[in-house]
């Protein structure tokens, strides 16, 4: 083993080190010697050290966990309230369904932080009340021991919960019964149990929970407040028999089903928020489909209502057999929101029959001509002296029937017009409606006084938000002249400032313009 002396630079090819010399075969293995004895040298002063500074490192890092425990006592969040506390972990909860029961997402994320945060969420029912459940479409063995499991947390959550009003989410996501049945149906059952505290429930109904659905009567449901019930394509299941949409309390109300909506046992008159998707009863025949006349019927019981949404593509016309002479009106005076999303079906005898004195907002998609909807503009007519916000198809818009629209509404503060295509209608149309594109110059002119004329009265003065979307012919000119005259109207007339705006378009040549100058 070679000296310390000649490890430290007596070696020797001293005068060989740092240099391109290539050593003879002797010498290579001469050399293999040294690196070998240095680097055991090495790795005994390490040894050496190490033995040295161990206690050093040992009372090092006691001070730092030391440092590290002082300083989380003086942690700001120990100072809270236990009130703020609790703010702040109902505040944690997601609106996302999917993220609900998750070991790693709130509440359970609460419980493992620290032991008196364990504690403040065990005390807290409302971070149990939300409550998810699935029953999955699979009879393998695992997913039956999965449902026992799903049970046993079900069992806990519901416990934790308490008193505390319930917002529940069940998915069954099963066609037919299979050999799990029994298993997701004790799963099912131990949420029944629980119907007397239900606020907020939303169901995919399938084989196991309309067995459970049935037999629930109004009087189980006292706290009901919101209901969503979705019936997917081929489930034939009656709802009209069961008391779960007549619950005393019930005010808002989501309905996605495979049957006729007039059948059901509702408390329409109860109801503040009401959405109707009909696009799961594309199975029904003609017949059982829900008619405008039924649906204009419901809304007349719904004196309540605020907030209307129909979605649908499939819309029986009106009973031949039915009195029209004299249209329904149908009053609705607490109803500000109102959406319509549908298909080529005909819904004048529905906009002629609205009485909308309170209406602020209004979004209307259609595949079928505003041309042939002939009551659209008598009714926003209607409306004029209260909407606030527009959100239009323009897809089919005529330009004079839009410039209409607009000058109807003079309190407008809202104006969105987009082109999406709307789901396919159902029957498909033997011939398509041909698109017709008018979001032109024409649309800003309309927003405008005449040019360099700033004494006359501006269309539209309170508008803050304008949105255009898809199969825009809007030219760069027009956009910068419209901008700056808004703004001159905002300073020199008092009209309100336009805060948002979005236009989808293309420019060949984009250009930096100074509008505050």
């Amino acid at each position: 083993m070679a000296n310390t002396s000649e490890s430290l630079g007596l070696t020797p090819f001293a005068n060989r080190l740092q240099t391109n010399y290539t050593p003879s075969p002797g010498e290579s293995d001469q050399i293999k010697d040294i690196i070998k004895s240095i680097s055991v040298e090495i790795s005994d002063l390490e040894i050496e050290a190490a033995r040295i500074l161990e206690p050093f490192r040992r009372k090092h890092d006691l001070l730092l966990e030391q440092l590290s425990s002082h300083r989380r006592l003086l942690s700001p969040v120990r100072r809270l309230p236990v009130e703020i506390l609790r703010e702040v972990f109902l505040c944690c909860l997601s609106n996302n369904p999917d993220s609900w029961m998750k070991q790693y997402e709130c509440p359970l994320l609460l419980t493992r932080v620290c032991s008196r945060w364990r504690r403040l969420a065990l005390s807290m029912p409302q971070l149990w009340s939300i409550i998810h459940a699935v029953i999955p479409g699979d009879s393998a063995p695992r997913v039956i021991v999965s449902a026992q499991k799903r049970v046993t947390a079900i069992q806990q959550w519901l416990l934790r919960a308490g008193a505390s009003p319930l917002h529940i989410t069940f998915a069954d996501c099963q066609i037919q019964p299979t050999s799990a049945f029994f298993s997701h149906s004790a799963l099912f059952a131990e949420i029944i149990q629980a119907s007397t505290l239900w606020e907020d429930f939303t169901i995919i109904l399938g084989p196991h929970s309309m067995h459970h659905i049935a037999t629930l009567s109004a009087t189980e449901l006292p706290l009901l407040d919101t209901l969503s019930v979705n019936q997917p394509n081929g489930a034939s299941e009656n709802l009209s028999h069961s008391g779960l949409m007549a619950a005393p309390n019930l005010r808002k109300l989501s309905l996605d089903i495979t049957e006729n909506i007039a059948t059901l046992n509702c408390m329409w008159s109860n109801l503040t928020n009401l959405t109707i998707r009909t696009d799961n009863c594309r199975t029904l025949s003609l017949t059982s489909q829900l008619s405008l006349d039924a649906l204009i019927k419901i809304l007349g019981q719904c004196s309540h209502l605020r907030r209307f949404q129909l979605e649908s593509n499939l819309l029986r016309p009106q009973d031949v057999s039915a009195n029209t002479t004299e249209p329904r009106e149908v009053i609705l005076p607490a109803l500000h929101f109102i959406c319509f999303r549908l298909g080529t079906v005909d819904i004048d005898p529905l906009l002629s029959s609205l009485r909308l004195p309170s209406l602020e907002s209004l979004t209307f998609q259609s595949e079928r001509e505003v041309a042939k909807i002939t009551q659209f503009l008598p009714f926003l007519s209607r409306c004029v002296g209260t909407i606030r916000s527009i959100t239009i198809n323009h897809k089919h818009f005529p330009r004079d029937a839009l410039l209409d629209c607009l000058k109807a509404c003079p309190k407008l503060r809202s104006l969105q017009l987009f082109n999406a295509k709307p789901k396919p209608s159902w029957p498909q149309p033997t011939n398509p409606e041909p698109s017709i594109h008018t979001m032109t110059d024409a649309l800003l002119d309309a927003l405008s006084p005449p040019k360099g004329d700033y004494a006359s009265d501006c269309p539209c003065p309170r508008l803050e938000h304008l949105e255009v979307m898809d199969a825009v012919q809007i030219s760069e000119e027009r956009l910068i002249e419209f901008i700056m005259q808004r703004q001159i109207l905002h300073q020199t007339r008092g009209i309100a400032k336009l805060k948002v705006l979005r236009i989808l378009n293309s420019f060949a040549t984009p250009r930096m313009v100074d509008f505050l100058a």
